[in-house]
């Protein structure tokens, strides 16, 4: 996707400001690549929507060891787009979860690794219905990033998120702001106080 390119120094500044620029990496090490290492023994989460406080655990979600980190990924946005973002405004008017790449910035610690979805909206009306409003669009936006990185882990499934909407930058909205980079450290606080709320339980399935 080599119209994705300009998005590296995106990620490289905005994390340098995030980690207080603490970067000692060489910018060609950020190279975007599907990670095709296993993901290993992680215990992931499904999250639902819920009125007063953004989120609630949903379930926890198998995944096999073996399963590359992009599988993975993916088969959680596909999972959020079927129980989430499906039913429209208008019938055939739901959302699509493409994850398009992941980049990986080298760190001597260990390395940080941003993903960048896309979000299909074919006929343009239901990223209004999901995302405007204050309150509905705040669920939508820590529902996504909750899901896709995973912030209760550590570390989490992704340290980053850029979020695309029908392949350009995300709508500006007041309430939310996709259209900048989203760090799993600030979804981490509503997501651990969701999880403390209501663990998840043991033996159950994946929704």
């Amino acid at each position: 996707m080599s119209g994705l390119r300009p998005l590296r120094v995106l990620i490289l500044l905005a994390l340098a400001v995030g980690l207080g620029g603490c970067l000692a990496t060489d910018p060609d090490d950020a190279a975007p690549s599907p990670d095709a290492t296993a993901i290993g023994p992680v215990e992931l989460l499904t999250f639902l929507p819920d009125e007063d406080h953004f989120l609630t655990p949903g379930h926890r979600y198998p995944v096999e060891p073996a399963a590359s980190l992009q599988d993975a990924l993916q088969d959680l946005a596909d999972q959020l787009t079927r129980n989430y973002f499906k039913d429209g405004p208008e019938p055939d008017a739901g959302i699509d979860i493409e994850v398009l790449e992941i980049h990986t910035i080298r760190l001597p610690h260990r390395p940080l690794r941003v993903v960048v979805v896309n979000l299909r909206d074919a006929r343009q009306v239901a990223w209004r219905h999901f995302f405007q409003g204050s309150s509905g669009g705040q669920t939508t936006y820590y529902l996504l990033a909750a899901t896709l990185m995973q912030p209760q882990l550590s570390p989490p499934l992704a340290d980053g998120l850029v979020v695309l909407y029908n392949g350009a930058s995300f709508p500006e909205l007041a309430h939310i702001r996709f259209n900048d980079l989203v760090s799993a450290e600030s979804v981490r606080p509503v997501v651990v106080r969701a999880i403390q709320r209501r663990p998840s339980r043991p033996g159950e399935a994946a929704g």
